[in-house]
């Protein structure tokens, strides 16, 4: 089979820390991009992919919650060890 060119821009810093990663389990781009396109074609999906220790990056509304809160923006303290226990039951 002939075979085509697959064309990617990534980030920099990014490609250059995957590039190491890949060279330690001793793969290139290539045969990395090769060897996931084989996986695609044969489970028909992307199940293949363990993504379980894979960062969950927040988006920009929960960033800006998360660094209110870190602030103390926007909380109330609770009266009481009651109305705490409420409050996490709604």
């Amino acid at each position: 089979m002939p075979r085509q060119a697959v064309q990617a821009n990534v980030k920099g810093k990014l490609r250059e820390k995957a590039v190491k990663v890949l060279a330690e389990h001793h793969f290139t781009e290539e045969s990395f991009i090769e060897y996931v396109y084989w996986m695609l074609s044969a489970s028909g999906g992307i199940d293949f992919i363990d993504c379980s220790n894979v960062p969950h990056i927040p988006n920009k509304k929960t960033r800006r919650a998360m660094r209110d809160a870190r602030k103390g923006k926007g909380l109330l303290p609770p009266q009481s060890i009651d109305d705490l226990r409420q409050k996490y039951r709604d």
